[in-house]
């Protein structure tokens, strides 16, 4: 089953497609809204600072053991339980990157202070940086457009419409899944700050390009 989604000029900004299976990977992860990142980097005071963290899958959310952490100018190294030390001098938020083997290298910033997870993208099986760059940047051309994190709780419309050719209905099961994804997977993707509760279905859906809607369509091939 694929499902082509339509994401509006204005709030929300960009072009999207989803593909549906038994995983939905949405779009939400687009904008980077873990609580260790920000958008700059604040002045740093002095002395040493230790920084305590733990490195994570972002799909399953396992421990990754090897993965390389660069922050302040310091070098960590997780242990198998993805737990990792490094001392950075002074306090406040640091340029940082991290990266291990079979996963994509993020580059992000973290604050001192508390202990932290920092997740990292897994390529295979569920997930491929070809994919991201098309989906969240607009990468099909190549040129990758700026990162344009969702901002607002968007409206989901399902259309039920009957499928063109064949007329025939679409599965209540189809549509189910389509909810239950939507539902789960935003929050998951957003840390809770968006919902995925304002959503629709029915067979009169908003006129493309309507701001702040989705729109969720099907390909009759797949459905069939």
């Amino acid at each position: 089953m694929y499902g082509r989604v339509l994401v509006s000029s204005a709030p929300l900004r960009g072009e999207a497609a989803f593909a549906l299976g038994g995983l939905l990977v949405f779009s939400l992860a687009c904008g980077d809204s873990s609580p260790t990142s920000s958008s700059s980097a604040p002045p740093i005071g002095s002395g040493g600072t230790l920084v305590s963290g733990h490195v994570v899958g972002t799909a399953g959310g396992a421990p990754v053991g090897g993965a390389r952490v660069e922050m302040g100018g310091s070098t960590a190294i997780s242990d198998a339980s993805g737990q990792f030390q490094l001392t950075v001098g002074g306090e406040g938020t640091f340029p940082a990157e991290v990266g291990a083997a079979q996963h994509v290298t993020r580059n992000t910033f973290i604050r001192t202070g508390a202990p932290l997870t920092v997740d990292i993208i897994e390529p295979a099986p569920l997930w491929h940086l070809e994919f991201y760059r098309e989906l969240c940047r607009n990468g099909v051309s190549g040129q990758l457009e700026p990162l344009k994190p969702w901002t607002v709780e968007p409206r989901f419309y399902i259309d039920r419409s009957p499928e063109s050719g064949t007329n025939r209905s679409i599965p209540d099961s189809a549509v189910d899944t389509v909810v239950e994804a939507i539902r789960i997977v935003l929050p998951l993707l957003t840390r809770g700050q968006l919902t995925g509760d304002a959503l629709e279905i029915g067979t009169r859906p908003p006129a493309d390009g309507t701001g702040g809607t989705v729109v969720s369509r099907w390909d009759p091939v797949e459905v069939s």
